[in-house]
């Protein structure tokens, strides 16, 4: 059974003044102010299990922004909401981002219709080559490049 895999994609580049997070097909701006909430953007999470069983695709929200940069990692925060008014949603989400022994760190998220709920996100790449994420100074978290896969999705 093939799993849904949401994916935001955070990238910069220097001809775009602000860095860009994309879900799916949809692209949402980290605001000039990083600390500032970026715009929302909307998907509809459904696994194969809920198309079995006709359950309908629960619509989520996502918006993010920058909370700190602590020893070369970059701190962010992610808000989900669930703008259904009838289904909850369960969801774990990843980014790929390991603790120090190397245990990917899971996001697990379970929302009634109409609440949110937020995502500590934390990311750091030092890739051989001097590519990757490996700031020095908050501004250079704008650069980095992670995405978000969401596995796992319920809803009744």
């Amino acid at each position: 059974m093939k799993k849904l895999v949401l994916v935001l994609f955070a990238a910069a580049s220097s001809f775009f003044a602000q860095a860009q997070i994309s879900v799916l097909s949809e692209t949402m701006n980290l605001q000039t102010d990083m600390t500032e909430w970026s715009q929302p953007v909307t998907a509809s999470l459904r696994s194969d299990k809920m198309v079995e069983n006709n359950v309908e695709a629960v619509p989520v929200q996502f918006r993010i922004h920058f909370k700190k940069r602590m020893m070369r990692v970059c701190h962010y925060e992610m808000e989900v909401t669930n703008t259904s008014s009838t289904q909850a949603i369960e969801f774990r989400a990843n980014n790929l981002y390991t603790d120090a022994s190397g245990k990917t760190i899971y996001y697990n998220v379970k929302l009634k219709p109409g609440k949110s709920t937020t995502m500590k996100i934390m990311y750091a790449s030092n890739s051989i080559g001097g590519s990757g994420c490996w700031p020095k100074e908050d501004e250079e978290c704008r650069n980095c490049g992670w995405t978000l896969f969401v596995d796992e999705i319920k809803s009744k």
